[in-house]
């Protein structure tokens, strides 16, 4: 339970997690965990590694987990990239603090740079959803092993 839901009242103060433009409308924060098509994501990345969560026409929704933090780049779990971020989000829990632009980088390639809070770190869950709706990282990769591709009920 995060204070936003004890405190109700703090809602107006606090920052948007997500832009309801980029994200599916599946998407939603419970207890401070991010959840797309009801899936908590960090559960998705503690079972399947790297995911790539669809539903129907919604935009694809990439999730991995921050390998590393130095300085403005983030190193994430994952194969080359495919499509640029077009928005990206801490999804294991409420961030704190200002935010800042970030390059976000996989273990082949850089795939962007967007803004992400200042207290990211080694360990958090990065959910991201590329233009146009992509797919960000490649559903397949040999060094960093497989990205499974998650499809989600519609309602």
């Amino acid at each position: 339970m995060s204070i936003l839901d004890v405190l109700p009242s703090l809602r107006a103060a606090a920052p948007v997690r997500f832009d309801p433009e980029l994200w599916p409308p599946t998407t939603e924060c419970v207890h401070g965990a991010m959840r797309v098509g009801g899936m908590d994501l960090e559960e998705v990345v503690d079972t399947l590694g790297v995911a790539v969560l669809r539903s129907g026409a919604s935009p694809a929704v990439t999730v991995t987990r921050v390998l590393a933090v130095s300085g403005s780049t983030v190193l994430v779990d994952g194969g080359s990239g495919r499509t640029p971020i077009a928005a990206a989000a801490v999804s294991n829990r409420h961030p704190v603090g200002l935010t800042a632009l970030f390059d976000i980088v996989s273990a082949r390639t850089p795939l962007g740079a967007t803004t992400l809070p200042g207290d990211i770190r080694a360990g958090d869950v990065l959910a991201m959803v590329g233009c146009g709706g992509a797919a960000v990282l490649g559903l397949a990769d040999v060094d960093a092993g497989p990205t499974r591709e998650v499809l989600l009920r519609t309602a």
